[in-house]
């Protein structure tokens, strides 16, 4: 079938739309911008998160909780050097 054919025959078939499939088409257009703005702000989270994860600064981190451990007087470190002193590194 050729294009011009294909077209012809699309006119020809072509009727109105009733009105239940015209309600029909407007409850999935409203569902598609639901859809569309979910995705949006799902691609907005995300774009926060690789901004947020690429200013991370581990080294800064690790200091921050290391500090933090050190200063807490519940931690007995002798005890726990002792009980992690028989685990081997793989």
């Amino acid at each position: 079938m050729t294009v011009s054919d294909f077209m012809r025959t699309a006119a020809e078939r072509y009727t109105e739309p009733t009105p239940a499939e015209m309600a029909l088409m407007r409850d999935l257009l409203a569902q598609l911008e639901q859809a569309n703005a979910r995705t949006d702000e799902a691609f907005a989270r995300l774009e926060s998160a690789r901004t947020a994860a690429a200013a991370f600064d581990e080294d800064a981190y690790r200091a921050q909780v290391r500090e933090q451990l050190l200063a807490d007087s519940s931690i007995d470190w002798d005890a726990l050097s002792t009980a992690l002193s028989g685990w081997a590194r793989p």
